[in-house]
C-alpha cells in the first residue's frame, strides 16, 4: 500500500498454502536424522515461491530451531558450522531480493519462566535463534518476537543473555498479561522494539490510548532505518462445533475494510512491514491484495 511514497509490505508464513508440498523445516523421523542444512533447503524453496508471489516478508517456523536445553544449543552450533555453505547460499538469495525474515517462537523463548530448567531452555533457544539470524547475515530489523507477560521475570531472563542476542529480540503486546503501557516502558528500558499486534490490542478494548497514539509510541521504539514490524488479523466469526469462536482466534482470511482503516492510520507514520496472522496464510495475503485493490478503486497498493 502506498501513501505519499510510503510502502506497506505484507508478510506471511511459515506454511505457504499455494505450495503445501514444501515443508517448512526438516521433518524426517526419527529426530536424530534431522539437520539444519535440510531445513535451509526447505527455506530456500519457500522463499523462491514467496518471491514469485511478490512476498518479501516471511516468518520462520518455530521448529526451524529445535533447541530446548544447553545440549541442544551445542548440537545446533555444530550444525551451523556444517551448514556454512548452505547458509551463504540462502543469505545471498535474501540479500539479492531484499527479503526480511521474522520469528515468533513464543513457546520456546519464555525468558520469564520461573522454573530453572525452562529458563535455561529459553536462554539456549534465544541464543540459537540469534545465531541463526546472524549466520544468515540478516539486518537488525530481523527480530525474534517474544512475549513478556511477567515484566520482572522477563528482565531477569533478559539480563542473562549476551548483548548480541538481546539485540535480536522484540516485544509483542498480548491480549492478556502486561498492559501496552507497561510493555512500552519495558521496551524503552531494555532498548527493544515493540511489535504492535492489532487484534491483541482490540481484545483489550483498545486500552486507554487510541490506535494512532499507540502506533506512534510503538514506532518510536524502533531504531532509525529499521522498518517497524506489526501484526494484523481479524477474529474468527464462524460457528465451530456448535460454539461461538473466541475473539482471540484468528480468522482464515482478513476483513479488507478493517485492514483499510488500519492502513490509513499506519501509513502516515512511515514505511512498515505487516505480518498477516491469518490461518489461510499466503492465500489470505493474495485475497487481501485483490480485495483492497478492488474496493479502493486501485488507489491502494499492497506490497
Amino acid at each position: 500500500m502506498r501513501w505519499e511514497g510510503r510502502l506497506l509490505r505484507l508478510g506471511t508464513g511459515p506454511r505457504l498454502l499455494t505450495r503445501p508440498d514444501i515443508a517448512t523445516h526438516d521433518t524426517r523421523l526419527p529426530l536424530s536424522r534431522r539437520h539444519l542444512s535440510v531445513s535451509l533447503v526447505c527455506l530456500s524453496d519457500l522463499l523462491q515461491t514467496a518471491l514469485e508471489l511478490g512476498i518479501r516478508f516471511y516468518r520462520l517456523a518455530s521448529q526451524f530451531v529445535p533447541v530446548f536445553c544447553r545440549d541442544d544449543l551445542v548440537a545446533f552450533r555444530e550444525e551451523l558450522q556444517e551448514s556454512a555453505s548452505v547458509l551463504r547460499w540462502v543469505a545471498e538469495l535474501m540479500g539479492r531480493e531484499g527479503v526480511r525474515l521474522t520469528a515468533h517462537p513464543f513457546l520456546q523463548v519464555q525468558l520469564a519462566a520461573a522454573e530453572p530448567q525452562r529458563r535455561e531452555g529459553a536462554l539456549a533457544a534465544a541464543c540459537a535463534w540469534a545465531e541463526l539470524l546472524d549466520s544468515l547475515e540478516l539486518g537488525p530489523e530481523c527480530r525474534i518476537v517474544v512475549h513478556a507477560a511477567d515484566p520482572q521475570g522477563f528482565r531477569e531472563g533478559f539480563s542473562c543473555l549476551p548483548a548480541a542476542v538481546q539485540g535480536r529480540l522484540a516485544l509483542e503486546n498480548e491480549p492478556s498479561g502486561a498492559s501496552l503501557a507497561t510493555l512500552l516502558a519495558l521496551s524503552l528500558e531494555c532498548s527493544l522494539p515493540l511489535v504492535f499486534d492489532y487484534q491483541h490490542y482490540r481484545c483489550t478494548g483498545g486500552e486507554a490510548q487510541g490506535l494512532a497514539e499507540v502506533l506512534q509510541a510503538a514506532w518510536r521504539t524502533w531504531r532509525p532505518g529499521e522498518r517497524p514490524e506489526v501484526h494484523f488479523s481479524t477474529p474468527r466469526t464462524n460457528l465451530e462445533h456448535g460454539r461461538a469462536p473466541s475473539a482471540v482466534a484468528h480468522a482464515d482470511f482478513v476483513d479488507p475494510f478493517a485492514f483499510a482503516d488500519f492502513a490509513a492510520t499506519v501509513l502516515p507514520l512511515g514505511d512498515c512491514d505487516v505480518f498477516l496472522e491469518a490461518r489461510a496464510k499466503d492465500l489470505a495475503l493474495l485475497k487481501l491484495r485483490a480485495d483492497v485493490a478492488r474496493f479502493s478503486g486501485g488507489r491502494i497498493e499492497l506490497g
